[in-house]
Protein backbone atom coordinates (compact mmCIF):
# COMPACT_ATOMS: atom_id res chain seq x y z
CA UNK A 1 0.00 0.00 0.00
CA UNK A 2 1.39 3.64 -0.83
CA UNK A 3 1.56 6.17 1.35
CA UNK A 4 -1.61 8.02 -0.87
CA UNK A 5 -3.58 4.75 -0.20
CA UNK A 6 -3.13 5.26 3.95
CA UNK A 7 -6.86 5.44 5.45
CA UNK A 8 -7.81 8.16 7.33
CA UNK A 9 -7.38 6.28 10.46
CA UNK A 10 -3.71 5.31 9.31
CA UNK A 11 -3.21 9.06 8.77
CA UNK A 12 -4.26 10.03 12.54
CA UNK A 13 -2.13 7.53 14.12
CA UNK A 14 0.77 8.48 12.01
CA UNK A 15 0.64 11.78 12.85
CA UNK A 16 0.48 10.93 16.33
CA UNK A 17 3.45 9.29 16.29
CA UNK A 18 5.37 11.68 13.99
CA UNK A 19 4.68 14.32 16.72
CA UNK A 20 5.58 12.79 19.76
CA UNK A 21 9.02 11.36 17.57
CA UNK A 22 10.08 14.85 17.96
CA UNK A 23 10.15 14.07 21.62
CA UNK A 24 11.84 10.59 21.37
CA UNK A 25 8.84 9.24 23.38
CA UNK A 26 7.52 5.59 22.55
CA UNK A 27 3.55 5.66 22.97
CA UNK A 28 1.49 2.51 24.08
CA UNK A 29 -1.92 1.72 21.83
CA UNK A 30 -4.17 3.38 24.71
CA UNK A 31 -1.93 6.44 24.08
CA UNK A 32 -2.01 6.67 20.42
CA UNK A 33 -5.65 6.72 21.14
CA UNK A 34 -5.68 9.00 23.63
CA UNK A 35 -3.45 11.83 21.97
CA UNK A 36 -5.07 10.90 18.11
CA UNK A 37 -4.18 13.56 16.35
CA UNK A 38 -6.84 14.97 13.98
CA UNK A 39 -8.53 11.66 13.02
CA UNK A 40 -11.47 13.98 11.35
CA UNK A 41 -14.05 11.91 13.70
CA UNK A 42 -14.38 9.76 17.02
CA UNK A 43 -12.10 6.82 16.22
CA UNK A 44 -12.74 3.94 18.95
CA UNK A 45 -9.27 1.89 20.13
CA UNK A 46 -9.80 -1.05 18.38
CA UNK A 47 -9.96 0.67 15.15
CA UNK A 48 -6.08 2.44 16.10
CA UNK A 49 -5.00 -1.16 17.31
CA UNK A 50 -6.36 -2.78 13.95
CA UNK A 51 -4.92 0.16 11.86
CA UNK A 52 -1.38 -0.73 13.75
CA UNK A 53 -1.83 -3.77 11.96
CA UNK A 54 -2.06 -2.84 9.05
CA UNK A 55 0.74 -3.81 6.41
CA UNK A 56 0.95 0.33 5.29
CA UNK A 57 2.20 1.02 9.40
CA UNK A 58 3.96 -2.06 9.92
CA UNK A 59 6.24 -0.78 7.56
CA UNK A 60 7.06 2.57 9.57
CA UNK A 61 6.93 1.30 13.38
CA UNK A 62 8.47 -0.78 15.51
CA UNK A 63 7.32 -2.37 18.93
CA UNK A 64 9.45 -2.92 22.22
CA UNK A 65 8.16 -3.88 25.62
CA UNK A 66 4.33 -2.73 23.96
CA UNK A 67 5.18 0.49 23.30
CA UNK A 68 5.10 1.91 19.71
CA UNK A 69 7.68 4.32 17.79
CA UNK A 70 8.48 5.03 14.21
CA UNK A 71 11.56 3.00 12.80
CA UNK A 72 13.35 6.68 11.88
CA UNK A 73 13.75 8.04 15.54
CA UNK A 74 16.74 9.33 16.44
CA UNK A 75 17.53 7.14 19.37
CA UNK A 76 17.30 2.97 19.50
CA UNK A 77 14.64 0.81 21.39
CA UNK A 78 17.00 -0.18 24.26
CA UNK A 79 18.41 3.26 25.11
CA UNK A 80 15.44 5.03 24.54
CA UNK A 81 13.42 2.57 27.26
CA UNK A 82 16.36 2.78 29.59
CA UNK A 83 15.93 6.83 29.53
CA UNK A 84 12.55 6.36 29.80
CA UNK A 85 13.14 4.40 32.84
CA UNK A 86 15.21 7.23 34.43
CA UNK A 87 13.24 9.90 33.45
CA UNK A 88 9.92 8.30 35.47
CA UNK A 89 12.30 7.94 38.55
CA UNK A 90 13.67 11.81 38.38
CA UNK A 91 9.83 12.88 37.61
CA UNK A 92 8.34 10.56 40.73
CA UNK A 93 10.75 12.35 42.81
CA UNK A 94 10.20 16.05 41.57
CA UNK A 95 5.89 15.22 42.18
CA UNK A 96 6.86 14.63 45.41
CA UNK A 97 8.87 17.86 46.03
CA UNK A 98 6.08 19.96 44.16
CA UNK A 99 3.29 18.56 46.62
CA UNK A 100 4.96 19.66 50.05
CA UNK A 101 5.55 23.04 48.17
CA UNK A 102 1.42 22.82 46.75
CA UNK A 103 0.68 23.49 50.20
CA UNK A 104 2.74 27.09 50.54
CA UNK A 105 1.13 28.00 47.06
CA UNK A 106 -2.32 27.20 48.58
CA UNK A 107 -1.78 29.78 51.51
CA UNK A 108 -2.94 32.36 49.53
CA UNK A 109 -6.87 32.53 48.69
CA UNK A 110 -6.61 34.18 45.42
CA UNK A 111 -4.77 31.70 44.13
CA UNK A 112 -6.94 29.52 42.52
CA UNK A 113 -4.91 26.13 41.45
CA UNK A 114 -1.71 24.82 39.66
CA UNK A 115 -0.60 22.79 37.65
CA UNK A 116 2.52 20.59 36.51
CA UNK A 117 3.10 21.45 32.88
CA UNK A 118 6.26 20.76 30.37
CA UNK A 119 8.17 17.64 30.75
CA UNK A 120 6.68 16.72 34.56
CA UNK A 121 3.07 16.84 33.33
CA UNK A 122 4.37 14.06 30.72
CA UNK A 123 6.67 11.81 33.28
CA UNK A 124 9.58 12.50 31.67
CA UNK A 125 12.29 14.92 33.63
CA UNK A 126 15.91 14.50 34.29
CA UNK A 127 18.27 15.76 36.92
CA UNK A 128 18.45 19.06 35.02
CA UNK A 129 14.76 19.59 34.47
CA UNK A 130 12.39 22.74 36.62
CA UNK A 131 9.62 22.09 38.14
CA UNK A 132 7.01 23.49 35.23
CA UNK A 133 4.44 25.38 36.33
CA UNK A 134 1.21 27.01 35.00
CA UNK A 135 -0.79 29.45 37.72
CA UNK A 136 -4.66 30.41 38.08
CA UNK A 137 -4.81 33.20 40.14
CA UNK A 138 -8.31 35.62 40.44
CA UNK A 139 -8.33 38.65 38.02
CA UNK A 140 -6.59 41.61 39.51
CA UNK A 141 -4.16 39.42 41.50
CA UNK A 142 -1.52 38.15 38.66
CA UNK A 143 1.34 40.76 40.45
CA UNK A 144 0.87 40.23 43.97
CA UNK A 145 0.57 36.27 43.45
CA UNK A 146 4.14 35.93 41.42
CA UNK A 147 5.69 38.06 44.31
CA UNK A 148 3.60 35.32 46.64
CA UNK A 149 4.60 32.12 45.28
CA UNK A 150 7.49 33.10 43.56
CA UNK A 151 9.69 34.84 46.23
CA UNK A 152 10.92 31.61 49.40
CA UNK A 153 11.82 29.65 45.81
CA UNK A 154 14.06 33.02 45.27
CA UNK A 155 15.47 33.45 48.54
CA UNK A 156 16.33 29.82 48.78
CA UNK A 157 18.23 29.81 45.30
CA UNK A 158 15.79 27.12 44.12
CA UNK A 159 14.78 29.22 40.57
CA UNK A 160 16.19 28.22 37.27
CA UNK A 161 19.94 29.40 37.07
CA UNK A 162 20.33 29.56 40.20
CA UNK A 163 20.51 25.61 41.53
CA UNK A 164 20.34 23.58 38.80
CA UNK A 165 20.44 19.86 39.80
CA UNK A 166 18.30 20.46 42.80
CA UNK A 167 14.77 20.78 41.52
CA UNK A 168 14.38 24.40 40.41
CA UNK A 169 10.70 26.08 40.27
CA UNK A 170 10.09 27.91 37.41
CA UNK A 171 6.88 30.16 37.55
CA UNK A 172 7.18 30.68 33.59
CA UNK A 173 3.21 31.29 33.31
CA UNK A 174 0.16 33.16 35.10
CA UNK A 175 -2.51 33.83 34.21
CA UNK A 176 -6.47 35.58 35.51
CA UNK A 177 -9.43 33.28 35.89
CA UNK A 178 -10.83 36.30 33.67
CA UNK A 179 -9.93 34.27 30.61
CA UNK A 180 -9.57 30.53 31.09
CA UNK A 181 -9.16 29.81 27.05
CA UNK A 182 -6.19 30.23 25.61
CA UNK A 183 -6.70 30.25 21.87
CA UNK A 184 -5.53 33.79 21.53
CA UNK A 185 -1.98 32.72 22.77
CA UNK A 186 -1.43 29.92 19.33
CA UNK A 187 2.08 31.04 17.35
CA UNK A 188 -0.39 30.87 14.59
CA UNK A 189 -4.27 30.09 14.39
CA UNK A 190 -4.86 26.52 13.24
CA UNK A 191 -0.95 25.57 13.59
CA UNK A 192 0.19 25.22 16.94
CA UNK A 193 -0.44 21.32 18.17
CA UNK A 194 1.85 22.21 20.67
CA UNK A 195 -0.11 24.34 23.31
CA UNK A 196 -3.23 22.13 22.36
CA UNK A 197 -0.91 19.12 23.94
CA UNK A 198 0.33 21.79 26.73
CA UNK A 199 -3.28 22.14 27.92
CA UNK A 200 -4.78 18.62 27.89
CA UNK A 201 -1.30 17.10 29.58
CA UNK A 202 -1.90 19.69 32.45
CA UNK A 203 -1.78 17.79 35.74
CA UNK A 204 -3.21 19.74 38.85
CA UNK A 205 -1.62 19.66 42.12
CA UNK A 206 -4.24 21.84 43.96
CA UNK A 207 -7.30 23.10 42.62
CA UNK A 208 -9.82 25.15 44.25
CA UNK A 209 -13.69 25.41 42.85
CA UNK A 210 -12.66 23.02 40.02
CA UNK A 211 -11.23 25.66 38.29
CA UNK A 212 -9.19 23.66 36.00
CA UNK A 213 -12.33 21.87 34.99
CA UNK A 214 -13.54 25.02 33.81
CA UNK A 215 -10.01 25.84 32.49
CA UNK A 216 -10.17 22.94 30.16
CA UNK A 217 -14.02 23.28 29.04
CA UNK A 218 -12.89 26.50 28.17
CA UNK A 219 -10.44 25.41 25.60
CA UNK A 220 -12.53 23.59 23.36
CA UNK A 221 -10.54 24.80 20.19
CA UNK A 222 -8.03 21.96 21.29
CA UNK A 223 -10.80 19.24 19.97
CA UNK A 224 -9.61 20.58 16.90
CA UNK A 225 -6.46 18.99 17.09
CA UNK A 226 -6.95 15.91 20.10
CA UNK A 227 -10.88 15.19 19.87
CA UNK A 228 -9.93 11.72 22.15
CA UNK A 229 -8.02 13.97 24.85
CA UNK A 230 -9.99 14.88 27.79
CA UNK A 231 -8.02 17.39 30.77
CA UNK A 232 -6.70 15.65 33.67
CA UNK A 233 -8.43 16.43 36.59
CA UNK A 234 -5.90 14.96 39.48
CA UNK A 235 -2.54 13.71 39.34
CA UNK A 236 -3.11 9.99 38.15
CA UNK A 237 -1.31 8.54 41.13
CA UNK A 238 -2.07 10.48 44.08
CA UNK A 239 -5.03 12.97 45.26
CA UNK A 240 -4.48 16.39 44.56
CA UNK A 241 -3.28 18.35 47.72
CA UNK A 242 -5.40 19.60 50.09
CA UNK A 243 -4.35 23.19 51.38
CA UNK A 244 -5.18 25.35 54.11
CA UNK A 245 -6.01 28.96 52.92
CA UNK A 246 -4.61 31.91 55.48
CA UNK A 247 -7.61 34.47 56.04
CA UNK A 248 -6.11 37.85 53.60
CA UNK A 249 -8.32 40.39 52.77
CA UNK A 250 -8.52 41.04 49.09
CA UNK A 251 -5.45 42.80 47.06
CA UNK A 252 -6.17 46.33 47.42
CA UNK A 253 -5.42 47.63 43.44
CA UNK A 254 -2.79 50.02 44.60
CA UNK A 255 -0.53 46.80 46.36
CA UNK A 256 -1.36 45.20 42.73
CA UNK A 257 0.36 48.01 40.92
CA UNK A 258 2.94 47.97 43.62
CA UNK A 259 4.08 44.58 42.84
CA UNK A 260 3.61 45.43 38.62
CA UNK A 261 6.01 47.94 39.47
CA UNK A 262 9.07 46.47 41.17
CA UNK A 263 8.81 42.97 39.17
CA UNK A 264 8.67 45.09 35.47
CA UNK A 265 12.29 46.79 36.98
CA UNK A 266 13.52 43.50 37.89
CA UNK A 267 12.65 41.88 34.27
CA UNK A 268 15.64 40.63 32.35
CA UNK A 269 16.27 43.13 29.24
CA UNK A 270 15.41 40.51 26.79
CA UNK A 271 12.00 39.82 28.85
CA UNK A 272 10.98 43.40 28.69
CA UNK A 273 12.02 43.66 24.89
CA UNK A 274 9.89 40.38 23.95
CA UNK A 275 7.01 41.85 26.18
CA UNK A 276 3.49 41.44 23.67
CA UNK A 277 5.68 41.06 20.62
CA UNK A 278 4.39 38.08 20.04
CA UNK A 279 2.53 35.13 21.73
CA UNK A 280 6.01 34.01 23.45
CA UNK A 281 6.43 36.85 26.11
CA UNK A 282 3.28 38.50 26.87
CA UNK A 283 2.69 40.37 30.18
CA UNK A 284 -0.34 41.97 30.92
CA UNK A 285 -2.41 42.43 34.29
CA UNK A 286 -4.26 39.14 33.12
CA UNK A 287 -1.30 36.93 31.43
CA UNK A 288 2.43 36.92 32.61
CA UNK A 289 4.13 34.09 30.40
CA UNK A 290 7.70 34.44 29.54
CA UNK A 291 8.59 31.73 27.02
CA UNK A 292 11.67 33.34 25.77
CA UNK A 293 12.68 30.11 24.25
CA UNK A 294 9.91 29.01 22.66
CA UNK A 295 9.93 26.20 19.74
CA UNK A 296 5.98 25.96 18.90
CA UNK A 297 6.74 26.88 15.38
CA UNK A 298 10.22 25.26 14.88
CA UNK A 299 8.36 21.71 15.92
CA UNK A 300 5.56 22.42 13.71
CA UNK A 301 7.38 22.76 10.81
CA UNK A 302 9.54 19.32 11.98
CA UNK A 303 6.26 17.62 12.44
CA UNK A 304 4.91 18.50 8.94
CA UNK A 305 8.54 17.72 7.45
CA UNK A 306 7.74 14.10 8.77
CA UNK A 307 4.77 13.94 7.39
CA UNK A 308 5.88 15.21 4.02
CA UNK A 309 8.61 12.57 4.12
CA UNK A 310 5.97 10.13 3.58
CA UNK A 311 3.12 11.44 1.78
CA UNK A 312 1.09 12.18 4.63
CA UNK A 313 -1.28 14.72 4.74
CA UNK A 314 -1.49 17.18 7.45
CA UNK A 315 -5.71 17.03 7.89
Amino acid sequence: MSASEASNIEGAVFRTLAWFSLFDQPLTVFDIWKWLMKPGKYISFGEVDQALEGPWLLEKVDRQDGRIFLKDGATSPFVRLKEDQARLSDAARKWKTLRRAARWFGLFPWVRGVAACNSLAWYRTGPQSDIDLFILVKPGTVWISRICTVLPFFLARRRPGTRKGHDPFCFSFFRSTKGLSLEELQWKKGEDPYLAFWIRSLVPVFDRGNIFSAFQQANTWVSFWLPHADGRVAHSNEEIVRVFSLPFPPVPAFLERLAKGLQWRCFPRRVREMANQDTCVVITDDTLKFHVEDDREALYRRWKEILYAHGVSEQ
